[in-house]
């Protein structure tokens, strides 16, 4: 973890609508999704690495700025994800467009820097990366 004192955090991230949840917990109201990610472009609100699905090497941008897990339709397809289709949701690009994304891939697994995670993906069009990873 790294700390900066004395500096005001500015992250040109969208602030982001939260709700509280049963469990008294706070969600995102709709899942958002930084211009970073879709253009490819890096900032200091992002880190890209590398992973693995099986032996696909994956484009994984980190998003402090995106609200949830994404995983690009074409790659999603050519590892062979199980999609689920869902509720149409839409999904906010901090520009102010919307996606529609009409699939989940639950439980995806990957192996970064030697270590193995799963997560749900929402599946949406990328074309800059493979996954975006949000908080």
């Amino acid at each position: 973890m790294i700390e900066t004192l004395g500096v005001e955090e500015d992250f040109d991230c969208e602030e982001k609508e939260l709700r509280e949840t049963e469990e008294g917990g706070v969600q995102a109201e709709e899942p958002q999704i930084s211009v970073h990610a879709l253009s490819g472009c890096q900032s200091f609100q992002t880190m890209r690495v590398t992973g693995l699905h099986g032996k696909t090497s994956l484009h994984i941008l980190i998003d402090s700025c995106s609200t949830h897990n994404f995983l690009d339709i074409s790659i999603a397809r050519k590892v062979g994800c199980k999609l689920e289709a869902i509720l149409t949701q839409s999904i906010t690009i901090a520009n102010g467009y919307r996606l529609q994304c009409l699939y989940i891939c639950r439980g995806f697994k990957w192996k970064m820097h030697n270590a193995y995670f799963e997560a749900d993906m929402l599946i949406i069009p990328l074309g800059n990366c493979d996954i975006v990873l949000g908080i």
